[in-house]
């Protein structure tokens, strides 16, 4: 019996094949989901399907993902705006990508199998044991996901409506009729060629790029280099594509949303008891707990009834919470949910004492929505950077290749022993190996703007390193040093809170925290915080102090902070960086040679970004 790891080899050699332009790579996770990460370019496959269903199976939805790397592209686009469903921007957004997937996914494997024919063979495998596969759905799902799931299915069914063991609703199966021709279209007429040969593109869609195209992509997609000729017409097939859905299938799938509201806020209108979940489920965030009350309630409320917008708005809240769940799981389209609890008594529970104020729960989530465009575009950039040549080199000292090493061969007839060392091969190399600890002066002269923007930053940055796998660690300094974010930990719910209440440090009023914001002890704290920095196994140990005042410590002076930094100097693959938040800052330079002084605090998120970009680029001769 294979390995997962023979497996995971298996189609990381097919994914070779498959992507061979896009050079993605295969992980298996532990998490039942598959999902491509267009960031790092690797498909994530379950390690529980691969031992469960094997690798034909695997091989299927292997080459379903790989299609969506070569040709998807929607999600680049800033879409045509729809009427916000009750008046909910954010809620419309996520469906319009939601449906949008579920129509793309029958483009792809129609696209892939006019590419490479075998791979019918794979998908039928994977059809037979999922979407042919007539399991009931319950009944409180949203009319708006099941026709998602109806549209992502008829490609299977060769375009035929359902039969009647799968029980399709008739107000789904009737719009489902009427939408079919415009589907259909969307998969199979709006592609680009299968050549992959840029030639093959009509020249006049690359002469009207620029101004048809770049226009309509989101701003950190502008902000990358400039697409290829090949990339350029993958794009112009997928805005013509997305374009014509948004008229003439959208509206049907938002007509559902719409619905799904309304039932929802006629039960929840109709149920006190369920009006304060929604209120607490709302107010936590909690996306298990909204999915449970989401399908109790439309399994009791078939038919939306009048209720009122304040009824409305916290339906569509807590609706929101479910899809945004979903789009995170397995297949947003396969979806089996477990069948929901039933309701109970709510009660309210106290907070417990010592507990973050409400105010600062969602802080994190309302700093990261601020600076969600330039995450995505400093992702981006960073990645690049990390793994800087994505061109093969050519490698001697292995066992097989693609030619011999005649060097090695001459000397083989010396030493035998070098037998399995005698030819070479193209290889990717290596990802820079990186760590960073952000520590940040949370004294009292970083009270109101500079605190607010130093949380901005430290979001900017934990996110986006975090996406990209890189340790991280993050701590702020009074007296002593305060630790928010340990190399080890995971962004979870908890850190989540710990970052943002980073302010609350400031001005001495964080439950349970240090507090002690007189003091500011800059040389320790640099010390400790360079010891774990540099006990963490990297490469190139990145340190960034951000401060706005000269050292005031109860434990130490300016003197102490320049031999903390004399000292640091010399420690090799060590780069410490000081930053001056706000004017009048310059005064880093005369501690830190590496410093950037003077940063204007409604800018320090993006510049932040950028110091750490160039760091990573060539090291500090490149920052000033």
């Amino acid at each position: 019996m294979p390995t997962i790891s023979e497996y995971v080899r298996q189609l990381n050699a097919l994914a070779a094949g498959l992507c061979y332009d896009a050079q993605i790579q295969v992980e298996a996770t532990a998490s039942h989901g598959w999902c491509y990460d267009p960031v790092r370019r690797v498909i994530q496959v379950s390690a529980k399907d691969l031992e469960q269903q094997g690798p034909v199976y695997c091989a299927g939805i292997l080459a379903h993902e790989a299609g969506h790397a070569l040709i998807s592209r929607y999600s680049l686009f800033t879409l045509p705006e729809s009427p916000p469903v009750v008046g909910h921007g954010d809620l419309t957004h996520l469906a319009l990508l939601k449906l949008l997937n579920a129509l793309e996914d029958p483009r792809v494997e129609y696209w892939m199998a006019q590419r490479y024919p075998g791979c019918r063979g794979w998908f039928a495998e994977v059809d037979g044991a999922t979407a042919l596969q007539p399991t009931p759905l319950p009944d409180g799902l949203p009319d708006f996901l099941r026709f998602g799931a109806e549209c992502a299915r008829e490609w299977v069914l060769d375009w035929q409506a359902a039969p009647e063991a799968f029980a399709v609703p008739a107000r789904i199966a009737e719009t489902l009729d009427t939408t079919r021709a415009a589907r259909r279209r969307y998969a199979e007429a709006m592609l680009p060629p299968v050549t992959l040969d840029a030639a093959d593109l009509d020249p006049a869609l690359l002469v009207t790029y620029p101004h048809h195209i770049w226009s309509r992509l989101n701003a950190p997609v502008r902000i990358r280099a400039w697409p290829s000729r090949w990339e350029q017409g993958i794009q112009h097939y997928a805005w013509q594509a997305a374009e014509f859905a948004h008229t003439a299938i959208v509206p049907t799938g938002l007509r559902w949303l719409e619905r799904d509201v309304q039932r929802l806020a006629t039960g929840l209108q109709a149920d006190r008891n369920a009006w304060r979940q929604a209120l607490a489920i709302r107010d936590q965030r909690d996306s298990p707990a909204a999915t449970a009350l989401v399908m109790t309630m439309l399994a009791a409320h078939p038919e939306p009834g009048v209720a009122p917008p304040t009824g409305q708005r916290l339906a569509a809240d807590v609706l929101y919470l479910m899809l945004a769940k979903l789009s995170k799981e397995e297949d947003d389209w396969g979806i089996t949910p477990p069948p929901a609890p039933p309701p109970q008594e709510f009660r309210y529970q106290p907070r417990p004492r010592g507990a973050p104020p409400l105010e600062s729960v969602d802080a994190y989530e309302q700093a990261r929505l601020r600076v969600a465009s330039q995450i995505d575009a400093f992702t981006a950039q960073v990645e690049q950077i990390l793994q800087p040549c994505r061109r093969l080199h050519d490698q001697a000292g292995y066992p097989s290749g693609y030619r011999l090493d005649l060097r090695r061969v001459m000397g083989f007839e010396a030493d035998a022993r070098c037998y399995h060392q005698l030819w070479r091969r193209k290889n990717i190399p290596d990802r820079r190996d990186a760590a960073v600890f952000l520590l940040v002066d949370l004294s009292g002269s970083m009270q109101g703007p500079k605190s607010e923007a130093a949380l901005l930053g430290t979001v900017l940055v934990v996110e986006t390193l975090h996406r990209l796998g890189v340790p991280l660690a993050v701590a702020g300094f009074q007296d002593e040093l305060i630790l928010f974010l340990d190399f080890a930990d995971t962004l979870d719910a908890e850190r989540q809170q710990a970052l943002a209440s980073l302010p609350l440090e400031v001005s001495g009023t964080r439950p349970g925290g240090h507090n002690r914001e007189r003091y500011n002890d800059d040389g320790p704290c640099l010390l400790a915080a360079a010891e774990r920095l540099l006990a963490q196994p990297a490469s190139d140990h990145i340190l960034v102090a951000i401060s706005d005042g000269r050292p005031e410590g109860r434990r130490s002076n300016a003197q102490d902070l320049h031999d903390a930094i004399a000292r640091l100097r010399d420690e090799p693959g060590l780069s410490l960086i000081g930053v001056g938040l706000g004017p009048n800052t310059d005064h880093v330079t005369e501690y830190y040679p590496d410093a950037v002084a003077d940063v204007p605090i409604p800018e320090f998120a993006e510049r932040i970004g950028e110091l750490l970009e160039r760091v990573l680029v060539g090291g500090m001769a490149e920052v000033g």
